[in-house]
């Protein structure tokens, strides 16, 4: 009963307007039916995680960062009872990524590494949604290290994004293209006299060309 009750809040939780109430309820049922289905965990657990991340969505301050920390303990709980490895490891990574952009600036690293731990063992370049994780786990990292290694991570964001637009197309291909610019902007903040010169030259040449082709 109560796994029906998951079932049907969820799907209630993914109609427009009814998200946080939804989801909320939802979380409440599936961890209502895991202590009477102990052996369904896996599936339980990951539905679980679900719930907390959209609810994360719809909520601010310490409630966001309460339901992220559920949400990945829950997708972690399934991490070790699934089969379905890959697909359990891609949501939790992308909860923990969440999670870090809620953490304050220096304690934001650490976060940001195990999500990176992850994609390293997924190898995100074969598959757009990790890479779209990737590519915004690097920025994000830049933004916690020194300027060298920044350098290197934003190089390698702002390649793995540019490899993938010929790829893409629509509405895809228009929120891969704002988030290269995004990240160059971040990234030409920390240059200064003619680095900064140079750069935003050789951006404006490169975005031209990326217009181009969706043109």
């Amino acid at each position: 009963a109560w796994s029906v009750a998951g079932w049907s809040w969820w799907r209630l939780a993914n109609e427009h307007g009814r998200e946080l109430d939804g989801a909320t309820q939802a979380a409440r049922a599936f961890e209502q039916a895991l202590k009477v289905e102990p052996g369904r965990v896996d599936l339980l657990s990951r539905m679980i995680g679900r719930c907390h991340v959209l609810r994360a969505q719809h909520l601010g301050g310490q409630e966001r960062v309460e339901s992220l920390d559920d949400a990945v303990a829950a997708l972690r709980r399934a991490r070790t009872q699934t089969s379905h490895g890959r697909a359990v490891e891609t949501e939790l990574a992308g909860a923990l990524y969440e999670r870090a952009m809620v953490t304050v600036h220096a304690d934001r690293a650490a976060w940001l590494d195990r999500v990176q731990s992850l994609l390293d063992a997924m190898q995100p370049h074969d598959d757009t949604q990790l890479a779209w994780l990737q590519a915004n786990t690097l920025w994000a990292r830049a933004d916690v290290v020194d300027a060298r290694t920044a350098q290197t991570l934003h190089s390698r964001a702002s390649a793995l994004v540019a490899a993938r637009l010929p790829h893409l197309d629509g509405d895809n291909g228009d929120a891969w293209l704002t988030r290269l610019i995004d990240g160059e902007r971040a990234h030409l903040r920390r240059l200064s006299g003619a680095a900064r010169i140079t750069r935003l030259q050789q951006i404006q040449t490169s975005i031209q060309s990326h217009l181009a082709n969706v043109g």
